[in-house]
């Protein structure tokens, strides 16, 4: 058995406790050695899939960096110009929902993001065909009565 604590695998001592690393350790006494194989194996499992998702979280951010600073760079090049300049980017990633707007302008500067910008749908038109149906009902209800 190891005694090292900074192994990503699951030891065994002599007094038959399994050390799960960061978790406290869990008394093995009463299992079978084969036992003790699965809690390795479903150990070791468990860290590949913290370390996949530790390492999807990392791109996840160096994207958003990424996308931040070039905003940030653009912006502060077309101010320097004396131009304006708005970058808007919504993403969902691991990280959650993210909405950016970065820029030089009056709508940049409320923070507010259009509709069009949020990827959200435009019902408008559906809208517009309920009232459209309403008035219809109404006109037709009103013609059968009178």
């Amino acid at each position: 058995a190891s005694d090292n604590k900074n192994q990503d695998v699951v030891s065994t001592s002599s007094n038959k406790d399994l050390n799960l690393d960061m978790t406290p350790n869990i008394s093995s006494r009463g299992l079978s050695e084969s036992q003790i194989s699965e809690l390795q194996e479903l150990h070791a499992r468990g860290v590949l899939d913290i370390q996949k998702k530790a390492a999807e979280l990392k791109m996840n951010v160096e994207a958003l960096d990424a996308v931040l600073t070039s905003a940030v760079t653009n912006t502060a090049e077309a101010t320097e110009k004396g131009l304006s300049a708005q970058t808007t980017n919504v993403s969902d990633t691991a990280l959650g929902h993210t909405e950016v707007i970065v820029g030089n302008t009056e709508v940049a500067a409320s923070g507010k993001m259009s509709s069009a910008a949020r990827n959200l749908a435009n019902h408008t038109w559906k809208i517009v065909a309920v009232v459209v149906i309403g008035v219809v009902v109404v006109a037709v209800a009103y013609f059968f009565s009178a």
